[in-house]
């Protein structure tokens, strides 16, 4: 276990990973947008009872609510498969840690007992999933100034000064290179005891200054990670977060916090349904948050980077969380799934035995893949995809359009115009690989129940997203219709 109990060092993690998780919410609300504008769903449903159950663990720290609030969550993040970030999975695997944490740790550890158990896991989800989208990096396309999604991301930031990332070589290279030399330093830093303060100053200050663009919604990023590298600063750092969490939870009575609560979130929804930027509240909020945090660490900081926390040693149970967030990092090199894969925004491709990673150039094909050229006119619902570089994988397609599809020269196509309206209307949908036209051959829910339920969970869980044939590999940002 921990040479310093996480009881008694980290209480401030009680208020902060329920606040990454509101900043979520804050940075990510379609749901909650199609909520307040009359259209109700699950995902909204249950993203207001992790607000409230947020709200509770703030407010009481006791067990229960801090079971609560991991539960919910982890039940809106498979209601949202397999359309969610990857710090939201950062965040659904930190929420498994949790929930593991309060059931294995001993009822007579008392309402903190669970830190002692979570933290250790937390600290090595952290260093695995931050590592392996790092690790991502390392391609020909993110490296390409032209094609890097650094360089896209750049431009978006460069926007609110009238520079072009683009159009500057130098500034091209400072955002794509010194993106990789970061990210690729936190985890390295992190690992060794003796630069482990240096790590957490430079992910502090690296992800801070990426979440300055508040269009981009990066900051729901950035309070994913904060609380996690904060668990790797030195001791006497951390018992002054605790010190400090515990003044303010003296300082300002539940109810009036509670209430506090309720108007942001009252005020957030209004703007959401105004049709308002929806960052306009959840930003400054979190800049804020941000600035005093930032202020608060300059003034107490250590004159000397020592008493380093060492890592710990998880529970075993906990464990197979950490080896899960392992399995999705490398689950893109075997070709098990490429959505949410701790790959985000890194130009990697890993497609039918070839990758354009430079270390890893070529992948292990656990599951076959048939990829489709499509056709579309411009106001079709898939004229996403007809573009001449993008290439679909046929099972998304399938689902998108709830019909089986095969070469057109193995089984004709047997449709009822009057009974059911043809799928591929004004669609040429061709096999990739071979060039052969594909046709509808019958609706997917005329399948068994196993393969359809088989379909389900590869579709929630092991879900492959567009493919970008062109070199070098373009950033390809959104999901698409056929997902």
């Amino acid at each position: 276990m921990l040479g310093d109990p996480s009881a008694a060092v980290d209480r401030w993690f009680a208020l902060a990973w329920p606040m990454a998780l509101l900043f979520h919410l804050g940075g990510n609300s379609q749901h909650l947008s199609a909520l307040v504008n009359g259209e109700p769903g699950s995902v909204a449903l249950g993203q207001l009872a992790m607000v409230v159950a947020a709200a509770m663990v703030m407010v009481r720290r006791c067990r229960r609510s801090v079971a609560a609030l991991a539960v919910i969550h982890l039940a809106v993040t498979v209601d949202k498969l397999p359309v969610i970030g990857n710090h939201e999975l950062i965040l659904a695997l930190a929420s498994l840690v949790v929930v593991v944490a309060v059931f294995v740790s001993r009822s007579r550890s008392g309402q903190w007992g669970w830190l002692d158990a979570a933290v250790p896991g937390l600290r090595w989800l952290f260093l695995v999933s931050y590592g392996s989208i790092a690790f991502s990096k390392l391609n020909t396309g993110f490296l390409d100034l032209g094609a890097s999604c650094a360089t896209l991301f750049g431009d978006e930031m460069g926007r609110w000064l009238g520079l072009s990332v683009t159009d500057h070589t130098a500034l091209a290279a400072l955002a794509v290179y010194g993106t990789v030399i970061i990210e690729l330093l936190v985890p390295i830093l992190l690992l060794i005891r003796r630069t482990r303060f240096y790590g957490v100053l430079l992910g502090l200050g690296f992800h801070g200054f990426l979440a300055l663009d508040p269009t981009s919604h990066v900051f729901d990023f950035t309070s994913t990670l904060t609380p996690l590298l904060l668990l790797f600063a030195p001791v006497p750092l951390r018992v002054g977060l605790s010190r400090l969490h515990r003044s303010l939870g003296s300082m300002v009575a539940p109810r009036s916090f509670l209430g506090w609560m309720a108007v942001t979130a009252a005020t957030h929804l209004l703007i959401l349904r105004i049709g308002l930027a929806p960052w306009l509240v959840p930003y400054p909020l979190w800049l804020a948050i941000t600035v005093t945090l930032g202020w608060w660490l300059l003034r107490h900081r250590p004159v000397t980077p020592g008493d380093p926390a060492a890592l710990g040693h998880p529970a075993r149970v906990v464990l197979v969380v950490v080896a899960l967030a392992a399995l999705n990092g490398a689950a893109p090199y075997l070709e098990l799934k490429t959505a949410t894969g701790f790959n985000m925004y890194s130009n990697l491709h890993t497609s039918q035995g070839r990758s354009n990673h430079l270390l890893v150039p070529a992948t292990v094909p656990l599951r076959g893949l048939d990829l489709v050229t499509v056709q579309a006119p411009d106001d079709h619902d898939l004229a996403y995809y007809a573009e001449p570089d993008l290439a679909v994988p046929r099972e998304n397609l399938e689902r998108a359009l709830g019909v089986v599809l095969e070469p057109e020269t193995e089984t004709p196509a047997q449709w009822s115009a009057t009974a059911h309206p043809d799928p591929l209307d004004r669609l040429t949908l061709v096999d990739t690989a071979t060039g052969q036209p594909l046709v509808a051959t019958g609706f997917l829910n005329n399948r068994s129940w196993p393969r359809r339920a088989m379909g389900w969970m590869a579709h929630k869980f092991a879900l492959r997203r567009t493919v970008v044939t062109s070199e070098p590999r373009a950033c390809l940002r959104s999901w698409g219709p056929a997902y």
